[in-house]
């Protein structure tokens, strides 16, 4: 809460673009999934938000959700490894189950397919394996230790 009351008190201060459209406050939380770095200016009736400071609303408000859902993830991996502790086989499965759900989106065109280089996949490789590492080492300490210090570890 302390965080968005800085984050309206910001956006308070500063001044809205002259020229730019304004959208109401339904508009913009309609819009609020599609991500985007130019923003209109919000029209919340008593104050008007300018474009910068909903973008960084937006994007405040992204790893806020994160964090909270995460906590939930965290729970119910410690959770599954208290029944079965096997932090390979978890991070085996949360693959196995990831891949067919990604291809799905981009068949169904929910998510557009992205289209990489040859060069761009060699790029990415690397912050792919320490991306798998990272996911391994969050299951391996929620088994072995506390979540609370796991948690941490991980976020």
């Amino acid at each position: 809460i302390a965080l968005l009351a800085a984050v309206v008190v910001a956006c308070t201060a500063l001044d809205r673009p002259s020229g730019a459209p304004k959208q109401s406050a339904g508009t913009y939380l309609k819009q609020f999934l599609k991500p985007s770095k130019s923003e209109s200016p919000i029209d919340a009736g008593i104050v008007t938000i300018p474009g910068k400071a909903a973008w960084a609303l937006k994007t405040t408000s992204y790893f806020g959700l994160w964090y909270f859902f995460n906590i939930f993830y965290n729970v119910a991996n410690k959770k599954a490894l208290n029944a079965l502790n096997l932090p390979w086989l978890q991070s085996l499965v949360c693959v196995a189950v990831g891949i067919p759900y990604i291809l799905a989106t981009w068949q169904l065109g929910v998510r557009e397919k992205p289209k990489l280089t040859n060069q761009q996949m060699k790029e990415l490789l690397p912050i792919v394996s320490l991306h798998a590492a990272g996911n391994v080492g969050g299951n391996v300490a929620f088994g072995s230790g506390a979540l609370g210090v796991a948690h941490v570890l991980k976020s």
